[in-house]
């Protein structure tokens, strides 16, 4: 599987071309399809060929360690080498998300593997990530 970032704009764009696709029949839905499989490659291609695919592959190498998902932010400066507003200005440029939407995205990721392939609580696994859980 591949992953990667999209900006908002491109996410949006991307959304409304698959409600087309859910709108249309026959042809129009074969080319409805080609359109959002060209849309994803351009994307894609972009984002392989910018400067920051090794830096944010990097740091989402090392934060997809469960210390540093607890950690946060912090670990996240730590590892990117970077105050905290160069680190919120860098992300907004690069991925179009805040510091901490990455690591809300990563730690959801990463308790959503830890669910489909561990016996570990909801709890436990909460508590590696960082995500706090109180009683409802």
């Amino acid at each position: 599987m591949l992953i990667f970032h999209v900006h908002s704009q491109q996410a949006q764009n991307l959304q409304q071309a698959f409600e087309q696709l859910q709108c249309s029949g026959g042809q129009q839905k074969l080319d409805q399809g080609k359109i959002i499989i060209s849309m994803i490659l351009q994307y894609y291609l972009q984002f392989e060929n910018g400067e920051h695919v090794d830096w944010i592959d990097r740091i989402t190498r090392e934060m997809n360690n469960p210390e540093n998902l607890a950690e946060g932010v912090s670990a996240l400066q730590r590892i990117a080498n970077l105050s905290h507003s160069q680190l919120c200005r860098v992300f907004r440029q690069t991925i179009d998300q805040t510091p901490q939407q990455f690591i809300k995205e990563l730690r959801l990721n990463y308790a959503y593997a830890m669910i489909c392939n561990t016996n570990e609580s909801f709890e436990k696994i909460a508590a590696m990530v960082g995500i706090g859980m109180s009683a409802a």
